[in-house]
């Protein structure tokens, strides 16, 4: 390998990371200021501009995420591409919930804030879900780790034990509360948790390796929206308070600097595929 292809390498995988250090830079001064706010009691003003900023956020990050790898649209052959790809789209709905949720919260109707925010974020997490798990199937067919049939049984069974046993303690610890919202929250936080637990298993499986930091970021991001819905489900935590807004922030931002730094690496194995074909 020439030095020259080298030195391009190096330089398109750290502009990745710079755009990255960008967006989690942004992320600490959103939460710095959120705390000096808070601090300084202007709850008020401090819910009005995080209820603001987290569609904004969401919408933004998902359209740069959308820039960095649906160029070439999910027509190119590579689960990490596609499941970037997926994050990104997962992003956007995800912008569409805070803003109903917003709206909800602006009329009035803080009862239906849960269940319509819930309802609207099913197709998030199914794009996530698809992304990961498509990406995890596609490491595991190279690696061999896994087998493949029994991996997907098992994750059908821990999804239908956990989502009976989520069920049965939602209902003992808030009786009063419809079963529309906890069938909406269930399916919430088994699919945030059920994407986490995969996705740790594929940074497992990858790590040391360049593709496993920023799945790191992923990793951390998507806890933070799952921490999100725990709160929700099991605290009894109405949505439209300083903190859930700025749970859900951080989160996205997360997500959306784990997709900056896997752009360069995308690049990367562009200037491979280059260096082979000569």
């Amino acid at each position: 390998m020439n030095s020259g292809v080298l030195g391009a390498r190096t330089i398109v995988s750290q502009s990745g990371w710079k755009y990255a250090a960008s967006i989690i830079f942004t992320g600490l001064a959103i939460l710095i200021a959120a705390e000096i706010l808070y601090f300084m009691g202007m709850v008020s003003f401090l819910t009005t501009l995080t209820a603001a900023l987290s569609p904004v956020i969401a919408l933004l990050l998902g359209i740069i995420g959308l820039n960095f790898f649906g160029r070439e649209s999910l027509v190119k052959e590579d689960r990490f591409h596609a499941m970037n790809v997926w994050m990104a789209l997962g992003l956007l709905v995800f912008s569409l919930s805070e803003i109903a949720g917003v709206l909800l919260r602006i009329t009035g109707s803080s009862s239906d804030i849960y269940f319509t925010v819930g309802l609207v974020q099913m197709p998030a997490l199914l794009l996530w879900g698809l992304g990961v798990v498509g990406y995890l199937r596609s490491s595991n067919s190279v690696l061999g780790v896994f087998n493949g049939n029994k991996m997907s049984s098992i994750i059908i069974i821990i999804t239908a034990l956990a989502s009976l046993f989520l069920v049965v303690i939602m209902t003992l610890i808030h009786p009063a509360q419809s079963l529309l919202i906890t069938f909406v929250s269930v399916p919430m936080i088994i699919g945030l948790g059920i994407t986490l637990c995969i996705l740790g298993g594929i940074v497992w499986i990858l790590r040391g390796g360049l593709i496993a930091r920023p799945l790191i970021l992923m990793f951390f991001g998507i806890l933070l929206l799952l921490i999100r819905s725990l709160f929700w489900g099991f605290v009894n935590y109405c949505p439209g308070s300083p903190f859930d807004y700025v749970t859900a922030i951080e989160g996205y931002i997360l997500v959306g600097a784990s997709l900056a730094a896997a752009s360069g690496l995308d690049d990367v194995f562009v200037i491979e595929e280059e260096e082979e074909a000569d």
